[in-house]
């Protein structure tokens, strides 16, 4: 599980790493080669705003991944109140 402020932190340091670090590895690889290309192409102007939009969704990513993960515990831990409040077979 990764949190959310660390994959904007590394994000905003190294564009790319913050969405490795939350286990996509390919939007990491995009966001790796193509920052440096907007910030050398566009001699900064378009690169910060890349730079920016990249550690953004770092963390967004890493915030949808920790409320998917708190809904699929809720729902195991549902499922396993249910059984225990299921009525007791006759013995």
């Amino acid at each position: 599980m990764s949190n959310a402020g660390v994959a904007g932190v590394l994000s905003l340091v190294v564009p790319g790493v913050g969405q490795i670090y939350n286990g996509d590895f390919i939007r990491g690889a995009f966001w790796l080669i193509a920052t440096p290309g907007f910030w050398i192409g566009s001699y900064g102007v378009v690169g910060g705003a890349c730079h920016l939009v990249c550690a953004y969704t770092a963390y967004h990513r890493a915030k949808m991944k920790e409320q998917a993960d708190g809904r699929r515990k809720e729902a195991n831990t549902e499922s396993v109140t249910i059984e225990c409040l299921s009525p007791c077979p006759a013995q």
